[in-house]
Parts: C-alpha cells; sequence; structure tokens
C-alpha cells in the first residue's frame, strides 16, 4: 500500500508544488505570467534528469547483464574469472575480452624448419596460417555468443568478430616474403616455388609427383592438335602479306614502254601486269594502260618522226598564224580611228576632199595598198563596193561554226541597204566589229601561247579560239542592224 507521501512522487502533484513555491516571496517583484512561467520550466528541468537518470541506470543493467554473460561463458570454458566479476585471463579493460596471441600454427606438409611455411603449394599463391591448438591459445567465444554479445550491445563487439576471424582463419600471406610473429616474435620466410614442384621431406624442392608427365602429355596434345589449325589461320595473313610486298615493289619498278603514238613512257611494271593504268603519272601513256586521263606512265622520250614533225608544225603556226594574229591587232586600232573619223564627216552632204583621204585611211586599214585606196576612195560608190568587198571576203577567210550563216547574213544585209545613205553606216559598223574581233584575237592569242608551249602543240590556240570566237553579229555595234 503506498505511503501518503508517495503520492509527492506523482507529475501532477510535482506541478502542483512548483507553482506553489513559485508563488512565495520574491526578492524581485515578478508578474503572475512569469511565476507560472518559472514554475513550467522549473517541473520540467526535473521530469529530465528524472528521465535521464532512469537511462543511465537501464544502461547500467545492460552492460551488467552482458559482463554476466561473458563472465558465464569464460566460467563454462574454464577461463575462470577476476576478482570482482570481471572476465579472468584474455579480459581487457571495461569488461572486453581480449584475444590470447597464440603463435601460428605451421601449414600441413610444411618441412622442417621452414618456420610454418606451408608445403605442396605453387609460388606466388596466399597462404593462412592454421588454426590455434590447446586450450590456453583457443580463442574464449564461439560465433554464437559473438552473434549474441552483438545483439545486447556489447562494446567492440565487432573487434571481438575479427579476433575470432584471426584465430580460426588465420593471416594470408604471400609467397617469397618474411613474416614475424606477433606473440613470440620470431621470423619466418614463406618460401616461393614453382607451378609443378613440391617440397622434399628433407626441405629440399623437387618436382611434383606425376607433374612433369602429365604436363608434357598436355603439352603434346596440344602442340599436335593446334599446329595445323595455328597454320591454316596463318596462311592468309602470310599470302596476303607477301601479295602486298610484290605489288608495293611492282609499283615502284618503272619500265620503257613504247605507246600508240611512237613515244616511250615510264610505266609502273604493275601497270603493265594489269593491264591497266598504274600509280604516279600526270596521264596515261597513250595505248599503255588505262583510260586516258588516268595516272599511267611520265614520257621518256619523243618519237624522232613525230617530233621534227611537231617542230614544223610549230614554226609554220608562229610565222602564219600566231605573227600575223598579233599584226592584225596593232592593225586594228589605227582602223578604229579612221573608222571613227570617218563617222564624223558628214556624207550626206557629198564626198569632199576629207571624206576621200579618210575613206582612203579606211581602206588601206583593210589591206589595200595606199595608192589603190586613193583611187577606190574617189566617190562614195567605189568606196562602198571596195570596202564591202574587202569586208565579205575577210568574213569568209574566218573559221568557226558561225562563218557562213555570219556572211550570208551580212550580204542581204547590205544587198538591202545598197545605194542607200545607211549603206555607209552599216559598212563602217561592219568594219569596226572584225577590228575589235583581231584585237580580241591578239589578246587570246598572247595569252594562251605558254599554256600551248606546255603541251607541246602550238596549233590548239586556233581551235580554242574557234570555240570561244562567236558570231561577229555579237558584237554591240551591229545590234542596231540586227533588227
Amino acid at each position: 500500500m503506498p505511503g501518503l507521501f508517495d503520492l509527492l512522487q506523482q507529475p501532477d502533484a510535482q506541478l502542483g508544488l512548483q507553482l506553489l513555491a513559485a508563488g512565495g516571496y520574491s526578492p524581485t517583484p515578478m508578474s503572475a505570467g512569469q511565476r507560472i512561467s518559472g514554475a513550467l520550466q522549473n517541473f520540467q528541468a526535473q521530469q529530465d534528469a528524472g528521465v535521464k537518470r532512469a537511462s543511465m541506470q537501464a544502461q547500467a543493467q545492460r552492460e551488467q547483464a552482458i559482463n554476466n554473460m561473458i563472465v558465464s561463458r569464460l566460467a563454462s570454458r574454464g577461463g575462470g574469472a577476476a576478482p570482482g566479476g570481471a572476465p579472468g585471463a584474455g579480459q581487457g579493460t571495461g569488461g572486453v575480452p581480449v584475444m590470447p596471441m597464440g603463435a601460428a600454427g605451421g601449414g600441413s606438409g610444411a618441412p622442417a624448419g621452414m618456420g610454418g611455411a606451408p608445403g605442396g603449394t605453387g609460388g606466388g599463391v596466399a597462404q593462412s596460417s592454421g588454426p590455434q591448438s590447446g586450450a590456453a591459445s583457443s580463442f574464449p567465444f564461439s560465433m554464437d555468443d559473438l552473434a549474441l554479445l552483438s545483439t545486447a550491445g556489447a562494446k567492440n563487439a565487432g573487434d571481438l568478430f575479427n579476433m575470432y576471424k584471426y584465430v580460426n582463419d588465420g593471416v594470408k600471406r604471400e609467397a617469397g616474403n618474411y613474416y614475424k610473429d606477433p606473440v613470440t616474435g620470431a621470423v619466418s620466410y614463406m618460401p616461393k616455388i614453382d607451378n609443378g614442384m613440391d617440397f622434399a621431406p628433407d626441405g629440399s624442392i623437387q618436382p611434383a609427383r606425376g607433374y612433369v608427365k602429365a604436363n608434357a602429355a598436355i603439352k603434346g596434345t596440344e602442340a599436335g592438335a593446334t599446329t595445323a589449325a595455328t597454320e591454316a589461320a596463318k596462311y592468309p595473313y602470310t599470302v596476303g602479306a607477301d601479295r602486298q610486298r610484290q605489288v608495293t615493289q611492282a609499283s615502284l619498278d618503272p619500265q620503257t614502254v613504247e605507246g600508240a603514238d611512237g613515244n616511250r613512257y615510264y610505266v609502273p611494271r604493275l601497270a603493265i601486269a594489269q593491264g591497266g593504268a598504274g600509280a604516279g603519272g600526270p596521264g596515261g601513256a597513250p595505248g599503255v594502260g588505262g583510260a586516258p586521263g588516268q595516272g599511267g606512265g611520265f614520257m621518256a622520250g619523243r618519237d624522232p618522226v613525230r617530233q621534227q614533225s611537231a617542230t614544223a608544225l610549230n614554226d609554220n603556226w608562229i610565222k602564219n598564224a600566231y605573227q600575223p594574229t598579233l599584226d592584225s591587232g596593232k592593225a586594228a586600232s589605227d582602223s578604229l580611228t579612221n573608222i571613227q573619223a570617218l563617222r564624223t564627216i558628214d556624207l550626206n552632204t557629198g564626198w569632199g576632199t576629207d571624206a576621200k583621204a579618210t575613206a582612203a585611211s579606211v581602206l588601206a586599214g583593210m589591206g589595200i595598198a595606199p595608192k589603190n585606196a586613193e583611187m577606190f576612195a574617189a566617190n562614195a560608190q567605189k568606196f562602198q563596193s571596195v570596202a564591202m568587198d574587202r569586208l565579205m571576203k575577210k568574213q569568209v577567210e574566218q573559221k568557226g561554226t558561225a562563218t557562213e550563216g555570219d556572211a550570208k547574213r551580212i550580204n542581204q544585209t547590205y544587198v538591202s541597204l545598197q545605194n542607200t545613205p545607211q549603206a555607209n553606216d552599216f559598212i563602217l559598223d561592219l568594219a569596226q566589229a572584225q577590228a575589235s574581233q583581231d584585237q580580241r584575237r591578239a589578246q587570246y592569242y598572247e595569252a594562251a601561247l605558254p599554256l600551248a608551249q606546255k603541251a607541246g602543240d602550238l596549233t590548239r590556240v586556233d581551235r580554242e579560239w574557234r570555240k570561244i570566237q562567236g558570231s561577229i553579229w555579237a558584237d554591240p555595234t551591229l545590234q542596231r542592224w540586227s533588227k
């Protein structure tokens, strides 16, 4: 039955006492709210202190239970207990046991004097020390004990588990290294032996029993089974590499061959063997390897007959085509001046002295001898007849696709204007158009000559000019007669 004062331990009673105490005398004037707030703060602090005391008591009880369990486990394994209820030998401070550090045993099969080295193992394989023997060196806790301690919240349960693993599993050791025993301090060497080797009873190293014969049999089987497959796999590469070597050598080996044009050319041996153009060369040798324009051969020597013929042809072209064209271009400048001068004379008022002199200059520019030019310029009728005859003759001598049609059209236009004042204008326009064309032709020949010289055929200039010459009626001067 609770006592009278036990009621004072209830929370409501404690809060009431705090409120009564807050209502007492205070040297500092305080309001009712301040007194109530202070009473509540004191009550809360008192409650927190009680909870903390209860938590510390529970923790102490839990640690005592764990300690009792450890003592019980040690006692059941003969470990004994230290005075005051602490664990016996191997017990650390704070009730936490410490693993006894016994000497790690050597692996099974190790020869005497090898310091615990494992026997019958290949070099470089990680090894572990054997489990501890004897009650004094065995770990005092089982896996179940460690699990129970961890569940109960024991401190350093993880460290105990690591100690358990160390005692039972040992530590990995790499062959070919020295190691020091953590308990005894003895230094031992972990031997390193090759695959197929083993320790003899006296500690020496010898081939493992049956390994040599078994290994030889395996290697022989592998060699016999794979030799044919290996050679078959290498065959395409060997043939391909040899072919590539031959192709490369043939593509770099020049041969001299005669082309269909009689000239001799350097052509790669590969092109001759394949019957097509090879690598290198600005163009295929005529009649040697491949289509025109493909890489083929460099000229090694010209056909003597063709070379002499080309030289004579080029000389003839220079004398009879190139130079006359340049001369015509220079004369065209004077002709244009004379034509322009004749345009400034009013021929409708008569054929005076100025008209005769200027007309004679125009005729002379067309290639008529000066004395004959003066005679033909005596009157407008003779001038028109002679001038038109010279212009038509020059037009017919032109070469090109539009020459015949241009000449026919010029003749038709003149016939329609004959014996009219416009006839003179048409003649002057036609003469100016031809002079302008002579100037353009001379400029083209001068520019194209260096290119033709590189090609070795100067007559090509004529052929190219005819492609761009165009119709005489395209000249702006004759546009008014095209309507």
